[in-house]
């Protein structure tokens, strides 16, 4: 009977904790824009602190929280695990590092990938429309790189972000067929 009572105790005084874990949402993209819980921050173009890029550069994240493993995700392209293009990389002192293959001058771009994971490494399919806005979102577990214990942590990596221009151009056309068919129902 003692050994029930005990168990019972247990559950009742654990359940609470689990229930009141913290949940931090974190959204980086390759541009230098987070959002931490809504709030916005940004990366930093500085000396990479893994000292693993030939450049030198990288954009690096300051997270507002202690993380406890350090390590890799890589984002691989759809439509198959074919190739990846980018690497966010968990390293100390609450650091996050983008990097990102050469393409459309985005702040993360470097020359190349840092040569060799770090373990762990954890492999990321994005989803997006044709290139437009490719992400991928993660949540982290206690093995995975960015943990923070007695947390829920989602991480949203961003890899490809619509351009202004085509932002713009796309609100632009929008902008044309709204007066188009306003022209035609007002004859």
């Amino acid at each position: 009977m003692k050994s029930i009572t005990r168990i019972i105790e247990t559950i009742v005084l654990t359940v609470p904790l689990v229930a009141s874990a913290q949940i931090y949402t974190v959204s980086v993209d390759e541009n230098g824009h987070g959002l931490f819980n809504g709030t916005p921050f940004t990366g930093q173009i500085m000396t990479d602190p893994s000292g693993t890029i030939g450049t030198g550069q990288a954009l690096v994240y300051t997270l507002p929280f202690n993380f406890q493993v350090n390590g890799d995700y890589d984002l691989w392209e759809p439509p198959a695990y074919a190739d990846y293009s980018d690497v966010v990389r968990f390293w100390g002192n609450n650091q996050l590092i983008f990097y990102s293959d050469i393409g459309e001058a985005d702040l993360a771009d470097t020359f190349g990938l840092p040569p060799g994971a770090m373990t762990p490494t954890v492999s990321l399919l994005e989803s997006g429309i044709d290139g437009e806005y490719q992400a991928a979102t993660h949540q982290a577990t206690t093995i995975d790189p960015g943990f923070v214990p007695g947390h829920q942590v989602t991480y949203t990596f961003i890899s490809e972000v619509p351009e202004p221009g085509t932002l713009a151009l796309a609100g632009l056309s929008l902008s044309g067929l709204v007066l188009m068919a306003y022209r035609r129902r007002s004859k």
